[in-house]
This record gives C-alpha cells, structure tokens and sequence, in this order.
C-alpha cells in the first residue's frame, strides 16, 4: 500500500476504457479526478510563477544592457546565455502545461500513461541554468 496516495498499487477493476489500455491504474477511475486536480492545479501555479519571474528576467536583463555596456565579455555573454535558457525553460514549461491541461483535457488515462517529450526535456535547461548561474556568481 502506498501511504502518500492511500491506495493500493494492484489493478483497478476492469471498466471499457482500462480495456483498451494495458496499463493497470494505480488510483480507482473514479478518484482521479481529485488526484489530478492536486498534481495539475500545482503545475499551473509552478508555471504561473516562472512566467512571471521571466517577465522579471527579460527587465533585469534590459536594465544590465542599458547600464553596463562596458562590462567584460564573458558577463555580457553569459547574462545572454542566462535569457536564452530560461526562454527556452518557460517554452517547454508552457508546451508540457498546454498538452496536460488544453490537449488531454478529460482523457485521464492519457494523462496517466504518457509523458509529453518537453517535459523530460526541461531539465536540460534547468540544470544549465543552475551552473551557468553558479559560473558568474564565482566570478
């Protein structure tokens, strides 16, 4: 039994739309409405805050262009580097929302089974964020 969940991880009775599936359900088909709208409803947040943090990303950004234009090479083209990978976060982060929340709307099983590519994608930029970040702090 998992106690995060409080389920038990064996197969749900069969139901015409688990039929067509080969993969069993670990939550019953009438509780994963609730459960998705914890995961999904957190994912909007997540996104709703990191589009506005980009938004103070690209003002940041324009602010350091317009009072430093002196400013050694590898600062200006690291604070470059810096708005190209969260640009390219904020895009997959939008794309993986859209097929979870527009797309996949009401196809529960979809959702459970498939991961969208952008999602598992994302981390590259992440990641390259965190140590592109970690480079010019230490300068």
């Amino acid at each position: 039994m998992c106690h995060a969940l409080g389920y038990n991880w064996r197969a749900v009775p069969s139901t015409q739309a688990l039929k067509m599936s080969s993969l069993p359900l670990p939550v019953p088909i009438a509780d994963i409405p609730s459960e998705l709208a914890k995961t999904l409803g957190a994912l909007f947040i997540g996104a709703t805050i990191a589009s506005v943090c980009y938004g103070l990303t690209i003002l940041q950004t324009v602010i350091y262009y317009k009072l430093n234009p002196d400013d050694p090479w590898i600062f200006r083209y690291g604070i470059a580097l810096l708005w190209i990978l969260d640009t390219l976060h904020v895009a997959l982060s939008t794309h993986a929302l859209y097929f979870y929340l527009i797309q996949s709307f009401g196809n529960y099983i979809a959702l459970l089974s498939k991961i969208i590519w952008s999602f598992p994608v994302t981390v590259f930029p992440h990641t390259s964020l965190i140590c592109d970040a970690m480079i010019l702090r230490s300068r």
